[in-house]
């Protein structure tokens, strides 16, 4: 159950999002990879910089993506994926796209349980080996 925009609870998991908002992949492994080929083509066929609310947007999906992989395979191929985006990522916004990274991580790192630690570990490893 979830509120809605008027503050009634509904029977949907999820509040509807607008189509300006980002909503977060199911944790199946098809949709979870059509989503981040579908964000690969989005990233590498950008001509301008991204606004860094775009980024954090994008940045708090992709959280919330790998906080849904269960398995450690499946975990260690995201986190991979995710840190193959970069050079995807126009020239002049790869900075304010580690920058958006960052924030995320800040923003979030005491809200990851003891079971979840070690993917974002790994995440984090990824980002600056």
């Amino acid at each position: 159950m979830s509120r809605c925009q008027s503050g009634r609870r509904t029977n949907q998991p999820f509040p509807q999002a607008s189509r300006n908002q980002l909503t977060f992949p199911p944790p199946d492994r098809p949709t979870r990879d059509a989503a981040l080929l579908s964000l690969r083509t989005y990233l590498s066929n950008r001509q301008h910089s991204l606004t860094a609310l775009d980024l954090l947007k994008i940045w708090k999906g992709l959280f919330y993506g790998l906080w849904m992989c269960d398995r450690p395979k499946p975990q260690a191929s995201l986190c991979a994926d995710l840190a193959s985006l970069l050079p995807l990522v126009p020239t002049a916004s790869r900075v304010p796209f580690l920058r958006a990274f960052w924030q995320t991580m800040a923003r979030e790192w005491t809200n990851i349980d003891v079971l979840r630690m070690e993917k974002f570990l790994l995440l984090v490893r990824r980002y600056t080996g």
